[in-house]
């Protein structure tokens, strides 16, 4: 599409229907993948593990508390910055996490301390072993 960077057009699209969709069948899925999208076209997505055994597998037995979905890799693509559609993303992964289940959600990210604390989340310490994973966690009681 021609125009993405065009303001009106940013404006004009964040009117229209935008829809999130979860797809199991993704090619970056190991729980699910969550993603914004505009007649077809991918505004951003995020990945979510809500799999206690796949969460174990990756960070270790323990080491994430029971009833905790994991959001990683949370992108809305440059051009559609700005526009409400990283906070559809997390609208949509909360629900997803908390219609499986979840007690709470971590967001783990190294930037964007403003949009997940403006969003309801609080900066927690992991511990030493998981920081060293995966950096800053941000959570959210479901």
């Amino acid at each position: 599409m021609r125009g993405w960077h065009n303001e009106s057009n940013r404006h004009a699209l964040a009117a229209r229907g935008v829809t999130t969709r979860f797809d199991p069948a993704s090619r970056i899925s190991r729980n699910g993948f969550i993603y914004i999208q505009d007649d077809g076209d991918r505004l951003g997505w995020t990945d979510i593990y809500v799999d206690e055994r796949s969460i174990a597998r990756i960070y270790g037995d323990g080491v994430v508390p029971s009833g905790t979905a994991i959001m990683v890799g949370i992108r809305v693509y440059d051009q559609h910055q700005r526009t409400g559609y990283g906070r559809k993303l997390l609208e949509a992964s909360e629900e997803y996490a908390r219609n499986l289940g979840m007690k709470r959600i971590w967001a783990m990210s190294v930037v964007n301390e403003r949009f997940f604390r403006t969003n309801g989340y609080e900066h927690i310490d992991p511990g030493e072993r998981l920081y060293k994973m995966v950096g800053t966690i941000y959570e959210k009681v479901l």
